[in-house]
């Protein structure tokens, strides 16, 4: 009788490979939706559109991280960024922004996240998302050579063009 509780309780719970191909892929939204099962909280976002704005996080934080720190302003670009290019609420964008941060310090795997941010989006929204990695490395002022190799590795494993990437930085050069 107690197997075959235990193979009930199995059955129901969540699927463990799923969580974990989260993990590995996209850990951003697996710290993103521990945090929401965790604190009840609700985002208006499909699980799709969730996915894409936790890898967009990851890398925006890891622009912004560069310096080895994430600053207010970065933050709020990130935030700002998220609201106005995918139209989600400030509460969403925040937590989204925050997890992203936090996690940035840990062992993320950047050329997995680049592929899958690849995946879920057009060409059009990844060069749109070039200017937006460029505004949070100008966030203290001015892109440094760092950030800007960092966003370029970026666009490559975008597939995007260097004449994307150079559009994109042309609106934050200080010349």
């Amino acid at each position: 009788h107690a197997v075959h509780h235990r193979t009930a309780a199995v059955a129901q719970a969540p699927n463990r490979e799923d969580f974990f191909e989260d993990y590995v892929k996209n850990k951003v939204y697996y710290a993103v939706r521990q945090h929401l099962q965790e604190t009840g909280q609700q985002v208006s976002l499909s699980e799709a559109d969730l996915r894409k704005l936790s890898l967009a996080g990851g890398l925006m934080a890891r622009v912004a991280h560069t310096d080895q720190q994430v600053t207010p302003a970065e933050m709020q670009i990130m935030i700002n960024a998220l609201q106005a290019n995918w139209g989600i609420d400030a509460l969403s964008a925040e937590l989204v922004a925050e997890v992203a941060a936090a996690e940035i310090s840990r062992d993320l795997d950047y050329y997995r996240m680049t592929r899958e941010f690849f995946n879920y989006t057009t060409e059009p929204e990844r060069q749109q998302f070039l200017t937006v990695l460029f505004a949070v490395a100008a966030a203290d002022g001015q892109v440094d050579a760092a950030e800007r190799e960092g966003i370029r590795r970026i666009a490559r494993s975008l597939q995007l063009r260097q004449s994307a990437f150079i559009h994109a930085q042309s609106q934050f050069d200080s010349d």
